[in-house]
């Protein structure tokens, strides 16, 4: 990839190149991912852990960071982790599958490389959705892919946006080697949410994970603001609230407004119950239309896209007041040029459609 152009990756696109540049990596070059979910047992998944293990074996410098969650409850969200109950794992045999993932961790330490769990609650019964680092990003040398995917199921609808820049790999690098010797978000922040820019037209937001508050939401309310023309917007959840105002005054002067969402249908258990809830009582006050490009599956919409005709935001937020009122760390790119826009919601749409 030149510099400064971006490539677009689908979630097992994006498996398969970590895997392809794991497998090529030599002695003493640098592979760090940062995400907030990694379940060693999917599809796709195993095939990039066991990547990562056998390129820090070789001398590759591996570093996985991810979040508590993975120890506080289940990936379904329905079975309490260990460290809900304990500040610290316990050293005795984990049950189910919070076992494996303690494996695997321990597997890529013994063959040379190096992990964090990230952001660990500070007492036993804490909110396992409150505080989360929810950061997604990777570094392989001099690339850097930012984006929505964690490690889990490959059959997500989501998206990554890489490019060769060592200066900005660099910063992400020294940011995760912040994450690492704190084992926190939020620390390695300082406490602080703030852009970085990276090139003409190219910034980072960061989010340090502080309640109730949030850069990322800010700028996308404003870019939305902003629109005259057309606003698309793909998210795990409908956006309603100060979101779904921001979107309705942005049609009302005009502007073409795409809302893409998962229908409650494709969340499990309470999940789907709540969103039912929550959907139906934004119906009330804002119009049909809002409504009409809810995905329906087989695949369930975990990307992040903000698009207008002033550019395009991609990352981990998913841009609704809940992950804001909860305390979440999030990252997200702003790129002020039209074909990056096309093509990441080309690459969002082209998925939808399958």
């Amino acid at each position: 990839m030149p510099a400064t152009k971006f490539t677009f990756y689908s979630k097992p696109e994006y498996f398969a190149e970590l895997i392809s540049y794991l497998n090529a990596a030599q002695p003493g070059e640098r592979f760090i991912t940062v995400n907030m979910v990694t379940v060693p047992w999917q599809p796709g998944v195993a095939e990039v852990l066991d990547a990562m293990t056998a390129a820090a074996r070789r001398g590759v410098h591996v570093t996985l960071l991810t979040d508590a969650r993975n120890f506080l409850i289940s990936p379904s969200g329905l079975v309490p982790g260990p460290l809900f109950y304990h500040r610290r794992l316990p050293r005795r045999r984990l049950p189910g599958r919070f076992q494996q993932q303690r494996r695997i961790l321990g597997a890529l330490k013994a063959a040379g490389g190096r992990y964090a769990i990230l952001n660990r609650p500070d007492r036993a019964f804490t909110n396992p959705w409150y505080g989360r680092n929810h950061i997604k990003f990777t570094v392989c040398g001099d690339c850097y892919f930012i984006g929505g995917c964690n490690f889990d199921s490959a059959r997500q609808i989501d998206l990554m946006a890489a490019a060769h820049d060592a200066t900005t790999a660099n910063w992400l690098a020294a940011l995760a080697e912040r994450m690492l010797a704190t084992g926190s978000a939020i620390a390695a922040m300082d406490g602080l949410d703030f852009s970085h820019e990276v090139g003409l037209g190219r910034t980072f937001f960061l989010d340090a994970g502080v309640r109730h508050r949030s850069l990322i939401f800010e700028r996308a309310i404003e870019l939305i603001a902003a629109s005259r023309e057309h606003v698309l917007l793909a998210t795990q959840y409908f956006p309603g609230g100060e979101m779904g105002r921001a979107l309705l005054a942005a049609q009302l002067r005009g502007a073409k407004v795409t809302i893409i969402f998962n229908q409650p249908g494709l969340f499990s258990g309470p999940m789907g119950l709540l969103n039912v809830a929550y959907n139906f009582a934004q119906r009330r006050h804002l119009p049909e239309n809002f409504f009409a490009h809810a995905n329906t599956g087989p695949g369930y919409l975990h990307a992040k896209l903000l698009v207008t005709e002033h550019g395009a935001m991609l990352g981990s937020h998913n841009f609704v007041e809940q992950g804001v009122n909860f305390g979440t760390s999030e990252i997200a790119l702003f790129v002020r040029d039209p074909k990056f826009a096309q093509q990441a919601t080309r690459t969002v749409l082209s998925q939808l459609s399958q």
